[in-house]
């Protein structure tokens, strides 16, 4: 086979196998990342969805143990008319009650705000055994007799003055509320319509189903009997990919109730489906796209790769023949090419290494010891790249590059200037041979090659341009541009003394190019190490307040958790919640409340010490962890808080709610102190805003 079939059967099958590694690389990617996302996105929406339904379930539960301890409800000279108008006031603020009753401890019916069955005995069914049988409080789903419909039923038993029980108080809400809630899981915006979402019980009965509303209440969700098993053992919520009856694959995410405050929830779980097929659509369709381009670009590469080793191929011929008569001892033979491309300069470099092959061989002592210093060079240089791909921080790559070049530039001596932003100067960031002969650090504009933005080298020792951080007056210097992205973020300076004058031009080309190269390695690595370091600090902060973020708080909660039982040392946690925000935001627009926001977190990180934790914790809420604070110290800090927001220049007066807790004084998790703290927030809030509660104070 020719030489030009050679070379455009291998580039072909290089390009072929190139695109199918791609393409498979690329698919495997996508879906990996796009299953972890969907995955990541179920997963919360399912947890603010549950969150909302214990919520409303707890404001219903508790709204029923209110009403019973109503003055005219559980006053036993209260008339059925007083007791019927008292329950319309208590109905009239909330549409999402279906209607209240109250009964006689004999299910008698004496008031009802929908005014029907007045004077008639209840069924023993629903809620009646419950309460029968001993408990204060029942709630149940099931038919309403009087509404003819299902709906959730919160009884309560009634006390008068004595606490003896003399009757039972019934709300009942319509189960669509339930429905609106459960129903409004947000899901993700492009696969929205194929999200299946159940609300089941703990028997998989569906009580919501957005695409069986038939089988509401009367079949068991499918979807439930895919995680049946999960949620059996005792997972409370999750992801997973499940392969389904007809072969394809389904993401389920589900979470079990957690309930909320004295609410413990009914053992209900919500269940989420997305089709794995509708999931991956666009990681699918991004591989048919890189298949086309390989497809056409191999083509296309495929001609050009055949006419260009035809044009390589005669000349290639030449030079072996050419080569043929050097090793018969003929040096005048010389090869003939027109062209100007690296082929053309491959046949002028080879008639002048013909001529210069007798004066190379004398001379080859001398070559194969500079040979031995440029292959210990390349070694260095393929080393010091290993190492500095493997630094994690900016300040280890100083390090190697310092070890590294004291190697390279054996005998010399050098220092690695890094660029401070903040006041466009040079520091030493690294040294090594005679570090006393460099400037600690120098102002930017002095240096001629970051003026140039190329290497800059000066061999003569008297010169008045010779850069000014350079302390001595004898030996050749260069300055080498460490560049990236365009910019320059430092320079390389080495001093060399230099051999005998009559190599001195070759020995610094040489050193200029070793020392291009090393700034340029230094460079790519410094500037990647500082990406990294930008973006991991995004990843843990909140954009809008700098504050750090949730997830951070979550991780760092734990360490200190872990830090702190080994020493046996508290922490104290602040949860804080911005009074009225809503209104403050309706008032002056979400652009004042993002301001508002942002000088509450410069606030929080002004009056936090180093050790502590500020962040965003969602919303409005904000958390501070104090390790090593006990419960005065972070009570103090609290209210210090409380009154520094006050002094905020907002548009209005602002004023913040704080609960406060310690690990492990209340609670012996990071998750149990944390919610302690948020419990004491909500007392904050209920009693009138503007205050500090300690978690378990009454």
């Amino acid at each position: 086979m020719r030489f030009a079939a050679k070379l455009t059967a291998l580039f072909s099958v290089i390009f072929l196998v190139i695109g199918v590694v791609v393409s498979y690389f690329v698919y495997s990617s996508d879906v990996y990342t796009i299953e972890e996302q969907v995955k990541d996105k179920l997963e919360d929406d399912a947890f603010h969805t549950m969150d909302k339904v214990d919520r409303f379930l707890f404001e219903k539960y508790a709204g029923i143990q209110l009403i019973a301890k109503d003055p005219v409800i559980s006053s036993k000279s209260s008339t059925p008319e007083e007791i019927t108008r008292r329950l319309k006031d208590y109905m009239a603020p909330y549409r999402s009650y279906a209607s209240m009753s109250f009964f006689d401890l004999d299910r008698k019916k004496i008031a009802e705000t929908a005014g029907t069955g007045i004077g008639s005995v209840h069924t023993m069914s629903e809620y009646w055994p419950g309460i029968a049988s001993g408990k204060e409080a029942v709630f149940n789903l099931s038919k309403s007799e009087a509404l003819n419909e299902e709906v959730l039923h919160f009884a309560r038993v009634v006390r008068d003055k004595d606490n003896k029980p003399f009757g039972v108080v019934v709300s009942r809400v319509f189960i669509k509320k339930l429905h609106e809630i459960t129903g409004g899981a947000t899901g993700i915006n492009e696969l929205r319509e194929n999200i299946n979402i159940d609300l089941v019980d703990k028997k998989g009965l569906m009580l919501y189903s957005n695409y069986d509303p038939e089988g509401i209440l009367k079949k068991t969700s499918p979807n439930y009997e895919k995680v049946r098993d999960l949620l059996a053992a005792g997972n409370e919520t999750g992801s997973v990919r499940i392969k389904d009856s007809d072969g394809g694959e389904s993401i389920y995410s589900f979470i079990t109730e957690q309930g909320y405050q004295s609410f413990k929830g009914n053992g209900w779980a919500l269940v989420m489906r997305v089709p794995a097929e509708e999931a991956f659509a666009s990681a699918e369709r991004q591989r048919y796209r890189i298949a086309f381009i390989f497809f056409a670009a191999g083509i296309v590469g495929f001609i050009s790769i055949y006419i260009f080793s035809r044009t390589v191929s005669g000349p290639l011929l030449a030079l072996g023949a050419a080569s043929d008569e050097i090793g018969r001892g003929n040096y005048d033979q010389k090869v003939h090419v027109r062209s100007k491309d690296e082929i053309g300069r491959l046949a002028v470099s080879f008639n002048k290494m013909a001529l210069d092959l007798k004066d190379y061989r004398d001379s080859q002592a001398a070559w194969t010891r500079e040979l031995e210093q440029r292959n210990t060079e390349a070694e260095l240089l393929v080393q010091m790249g290993e190492v500095l791909q493997g630094c994690k921080r900016v300040s280890e790559a100083h390090v190697a590059i310092e070890s590294y070049a004291a190697r390279i530039f054996s005998g010399d001596s050098g220092a690695l200037y890094i660029l401070d932003g903040t006041d466009d100067r040079l520091g030493v960031a690294s040294s090594w041979g005679d570090k006393a002969l460099f400037e600690g650090s120098f102002p930017a504009h002095e240096c001629p090659a970051l003026k140039s933005m190329h290497i800059y080298a000066e061999p003569d020792v008297d010169s008045a341009a010779r850069c000014s951080h350079i302390r001595s007056k004898s030996g050749s210097c260069f300055c080498a541009p460490l560049i990236a992205q365009g910019e320059s973020i430092g320079v390389l300076s080495l001093l060399t003394g230099g051999p005998d004058q009559a190599e001195v031009a070759r020995h610094l080309e040489a050193k200029k190019r070793l020392a291009q190269t090393v700034a340029e390695q230094a460079g790519l690595a410094i500037a990647n190490l500082r990406l990294h370091e930008t973006l991991h600090e995004m990843s843990i902060r909140d954009p809008l307040t700098c504050l750090f973020n949730r997830r951070y708080m979550d991780e760092m909660l734990e360490r200190e958790i872990k830090r702190s039982a080994r020493n046996a040392l508290p922490i104290g946690i602040i949860m804080i919640d911005i009074d009225h925000f809503k209104e403050y935001n309706d008032a002056y627009g979400h652009y004042a409340g993002d301001g508002l926001l942002r000088k509450i977190g410069q606030l929080l990180k002004e009056h936090v010490r180093g050790a502590d934790i500020a962040c965003r914790y969602g919303g409005e809420e904000f958390t501070v962890i104090m390790p090593d604070a006990a419960l005065d110290i972070t009570q103090k800090r609290a209210e210090e808080l409380r009154e520094a927001v006050k002094r905020i220049d907002a548009a209005t007066p602002v004023n913040i709610s704080l609960g406060v807790a310690v690990y492990p004084q209340h609670g012996d998790t990071g998750v149990a102190a944390l919610k302690a703290a948020d419990l004491a927030l909500y007392r904050a809030k209920n009693e009138g805003r503007d205050r500090v509660c300690l978690a378990g104070q009454v």
